[in-house]
């Protein structure tokens, strides 16, 4: 599972404990002041050097900047394809920041089908089937597959936690609509002396009847 912050990398691995228990979770970056793609990547691919794969939940969190579609998703998702052995289900997270949901679908889709055809990545492209804008199926050589599923956060992350408390809190923020989602979540922050990563990880209580929330937990739970 892969979001465009750290913040998106914290909130996600509440989310899975949520469904799977205790269980263990290779989240990266470790800490809020580092992303490299680099390590990531390597703990991927080590991963699955093991003949039992010691970590069957991954979760990144990528540094915010613009490439994150672009960039980022073609190297994890060809590392995926060429190395993982089972039956894996890939959670791509990206903020709306309130562009057309259907112009954001078909840009995912379009660069993965893109990356796909790449021959930089694949000698022979991967085979797969699409029942929607939002999911790919992609047929592994092994007979296992790997399921793609692009996931929408309505505005961002930082927005997301900043607003449910700041409503559960009934905080006075003015123009909070038109903040940085950033400024917005550290304004949040300071006015209830709360760390952010820790307004993060309490935020998921208070977020998980949300529509996108559900959907998100609903991918997780119908694949294990």
């Amino acid at each position: 599972m892969t979001g465009e912050g750290k913040n998106d990398a914290i909130f996600f691995t509440v989310l899975i404990k949520s469904i799977l228990g205790n269980v263990n979770i290779a989240t990266l970056p470790k800490d809020r002041q580092s992303s490299n793609l680099a390590s990531f990547l390597n703990c991927l691919g080590q991963n699955c050097s093991f003949q039992k794969a010691y970590y069957k939940y991954f979760v990144y969190g990528d540094n915010g900047r613009p490439g994150y579609l672009k960039l980022e998703y073609p190297r994890i998702l060809s590392l995926i394809i060429t190395r993982f052995r089972e039956n894996t289900l890939y959670l791509f997270t990206e903020d709306s920041d309130n562009y057309d949901n259907g112009v954001l679908q078909r840009n995912w889709k379009e660069n993965t089908i893109s990356t796909l055809n790449n021959r930089r990545f694949f000698g022979r492209s991967p085979n797969y089937n699409s029942s929607s804008i939002g999911m790919l199926k992609i047929e592994m050589k092994n007979n296992n597959f790997i399921k793609i599923n692009h996931c929408l956060i309505p505005n961002s992350l930082e927005f997301q936690v900043a607003s449910v408390h700041m409503e559960e809190n009934r905080l006075d923020i003015e123009n909070y609509e038109h903040m940085d989602r950033h400024d917005f979540l550290r304004e949040v922050s300071t006015k209830l002396e709360i760390e952010e990563k820790e307004l993060i990880r309490l935020s998921f209580d208070l977020l998980q009847n949300e529509n996108w929330v559900r959907v998100i937990s609903r991918l997780i739970e119908n694949f294990i």
